[in-house]
């Protein structure tokens, strides 16, 4: 969670930009907790070791929400790194997740995540990410049809 918490500070230091990209690092321990905002001008600046991830509907912040919701816990840890000495996310497998519309099931959760996220208030991001797992919302999903449920496009 620490390197959310510098990521997020450093890359979103103002809603001044309204373009943004989700990026993660792909070579990391705990990858699956990095997963955060940067503005689309910083596209070009990015390595191999960090993924950037789009989907063609859903907006960035929402993306976020979803996949921080669905990615960032022990249980995806231990489901989504692979390798024995450097832990890394795979393309492949992170192209294989079904996502869900979390913010659509909880939209006040959603809306105080977008404005606890924007203002670097990440504590309460990772409250609000717990608190709709405690929900249990996987089991009450409302049915996907119409939409693609293989959201993610990882580019490395």
């Amino acid at each position: 969670m620490g390197a959310f918490k510098k990521d997020i500070s450093s890359s979103v230091k103002r809603r001044s930009t309204t373009s943004y990209t989700i990026v993660c690092k792909r070579v990391s321990r705990s990858a699956n907790y990095t997963f955060g905002l940067f503005p689309d001008q910083t596209k070009n600046k990015f390595t191999d070791c960090i993924l950037e991830i789009k989907h063609e509907v859903w907006s960035p912040i929402k993306l976020l929400f979803n996949i921080r919701v669905l990615l960032s816990n022990d249980d995806a840890e231990s489901r989504f790194l692979r390798g024995s000495g450097a832990k890394y996310l795979s393309v492949e497998e992170l192209k294989k997740i079904e996502l869900f519309d979390f913010s659509s099931l909880h939209p006040s959760e959603f809306e105080q995540y977008k404005h606890h996220y924007f203002s670097l208030n990440c504590e309460q991001c990772f409250y609000l990410e717990e608190k709709i797992r405690r929900k249990g919302s996987f089991k009450i999903l409302p049915s996907l049809e119409g939409q693609e449920k293989r959201v993610l496009e990882a580019v490395s």
